[in-house]
């Protein structure tokens, strides 16, 4: 069985414990509650089509309990290392649990966004699905930042997550529009109380690009899949090209 690899997380977020406990507290539900929304699988369907076949290290950044982890284990090439990286154990206990690769399953690695456990430059594909508007406004553009340093030259960040409609919504409005489009099989009060209660930040989709670029990525490319999801890839230039 794939042992989970642990390093130490969080520099400077005071509410990390909060997160790291409501997460390991939804860890055994996550797939039942959330997981088989049709509009997540059609934004995975979308990462997938972007991550390339041919990348060799692809870290799956908030990977939850596998689910884009194992899609990448079947589109990418048998030799490639896919690293399944969270800050909750028992969701990375799921993932281990979930793994049909029992020959060669993907890493997986407890550590928070902030501090990757890798070296620079080591990674081809970046992903993260769902994760960034659970991650502090203080603490995203570190996140991305540190994405862009674990990204060698030319290798690609893709990001599928939940965006502010626009014109943007009052936060009530947006928990019953979250509530219709990831829990469509629930009545709209018992969809809002599956939300997360200590905070989301869902990000306009043009502060997003903006976050992106001040990390260092160029080539946005942008797929809408609806008004509270969004795919965006970027590249990480070569240097010159940012000269």
């Amino acid at each position: 069985m794939t042992q989970i690899v642990k390093y130490a997380s969080g520099r400077g977020e005071p509410d990390l414990a909060i997160r790291q406990a409501h997460w390991n507290s939804r860890a055994t539900s996550y797939d039942g509650d959330f997981g088989c929304a049709p509009i997540r699988i059609k934004a995975l369907d979308e990462v997938i089509a972007l991550t390339p076949q041919q990348a060799h290290v692809v870290i799956d950044a908030g990977t939850g309990t596998g689910r884009t982890s194992r899609r990448l284990m079947s589109h990418l090439d048998p030799s490639a290392l896919v690293v399944g990286l969270d800050f909750s154990i028992e969701m990375l206990r799921q993932s281990r649990q979930r793994s049909t690769h029992q020959t060669h399953p993907p890493a997986m690695v407890q550590a928070d966004h902030t501090a990757v456990p890798f070296r620079s430059a080591s990674a081809d594909v970046i992903i993260s699905t769902f994760t960034l508007h659970h991650i502090p406004p203080s603490q995203q553009l570190r996140v991305l930042r540190e994405f862009r340093r674990v990204l060698a030259n030319r290798g690609s960040l893709i990001i599928a997550d939940q965006v502010q409609a626009d014109p943007p919504l009052d936060p009530a409005q947006m928990k019953a529009v979250i509530a219709q489009t990831f829990y469509p099989h629930l009545a709209e009060n018992d969809g809002i109380k599956k939300l997360s209660s200590y905070g989301e930040w869902p990000m306009q989709v043009d502060r997003l690009a903006e976050l992106m670029q001040q990390a260092g990525f160029g080539s946005l490319e942008l797929h809408r899949i609806n008004s509270i999801v969004a795919v965006l890839g970027a590249m990480a230039p070569e240097p010159h090209q940012l000269a």
